[in-house]
């Protein structure tokens, strides 16, 4: 959180908190993830009737990268997951001039999950929460 006499604004950090605490989930989920140059990290937590499913991922890398997920013994009930994501250059700020320079984009995603499996592509140095329900 970042303030002066006439304004308040976040930067990545604070984005990052407020993406993860909308979408807590109690249980931790067995996760594999691999990609080239191990650039993308996962976090999957479920609810605990096991109605939601949240993924957190970390591209740590320079450049997209598209992941297959696939979802072993979870089905959604939904068509769509949310998504918000955070991307931008490590360096980005947001200053007084411009305090939306780097924020999350939400969007409602059409998984077509066939078999469990869908395809996602994650922008280079992002910050991707999906959540299914």
């Amino acid at each position: 959180l970042f303030l002066n006499p006439s304004q308040v604004w976040l930067q990545s950090p604070g984005y990052v908190t407020r993406m993860v605490s909308r979408n807590y989930q109690p249980l931790l989920v067995k996760s594999d993830v691999r990609s080239p140059g191990n650039c993308l990290d996962v976090s999957a937590k479920t609810s605990q009737d096991g109605k939601t499913l949240v993924l957190q991922v970390v591209n740590l890398g320079n450049d997209p990268t598209t992941a297959t997920l696939i979802l072993n013994g979870f089905t959604p009930r939904k068509r769509t997951a949310r998504v918000e994501v955070l991307a931008g250059p490590l360096n980005a700020r947001n200053t007084t001039d411009n305090p939306e320079r780097i924020k999350p984009n939400r969007t409602e995603w059409e998984h077509g999950l066939e078999g469990g499996r869908a395809s996602f592509g994650f922008p280079a140095n992002s910050f991707t929460v999906i959540r299914f329900d």
